[in-house]
């Protein structure tokens, strides 16, 4: 007897979804596996729970697919790929701020602060912040961390972080204990 892909269950695709290449949210039809994943942190956007969460997986994997789904989820959501190596907290605050709005972000910490805290308050979703960063930027991800944290701590938003096992292990604890 022959199987059929309706009998699998495997969606039909009109093109290889196994490239190195990340999916973009437009792509969801090529997002094959790990939808119990995109499932509680569509959940977490939805409910406006705010969480911190690593997502950890060898290169290729999907992390930052996975990532991307979630964007036409949320109704803000910011993707910092690269950090400044100047003032990388900073900086990183001001990116975010940038993304979520599409303006140029105040240059005062504390107004900067303030304003993305109260994004909360126009967003009827939980706001997404990924934070993909090369292995190579190790250090200065864990310095902005350090700074931004309390910020990102305050807006009530989604961070995920992608890692792999190396850079998980590698995170220092005190930024470590406030990712799930």
């Amino acid at each position: 007897m022959a199987l059929t892909l309706d009998d699998l269950g495997l969606p039909r695709l009109e093109q290889n979804p196994f490239s190195i290449r990340t999916l973009s949210a437009r792509d969801h039809a090529l997002f094959v596996g790990r939808t119990h994943i995109l499932t509680k942190l569509k959940q977490y956007i939805l409910r406006k729970s705010d969480r911190h969460v690593i997502l950890v997986g060898p290169y290729g994997s999907g992390r930052s697919s996975l990532a991307r789904m979630l964007e036409s989820i949320s109704s803000l959501s910011a993707y910092i790929d690269h950090l400044s190596s100047e003032h990388s907290g900073k900086s990183m605050l001001q990116s975010i701020y940038t993304q979520f709005l599409g303006l140029e972000a105040p240059q005062s910490r504390v107004e900067l602060s303030e304003k993305l805290v109260n994004l909360q308050n126009i967003s009827e979703r939980t706001p997404l912040i990924v934070l993909d960063v090369q292995a190579g930027d190790d250090s200065q991800l864990h310095v902005a961390l350090r700074d931004a944290l309390p910020v990102l701590e305050r807006m009530k938003a989604l961070v995920l972080m992608v890692a792999d096992q190396r850079q998980q292990q590698q995170l220092p604890q005190e930024i470590s204990q406030h990712f799930e």
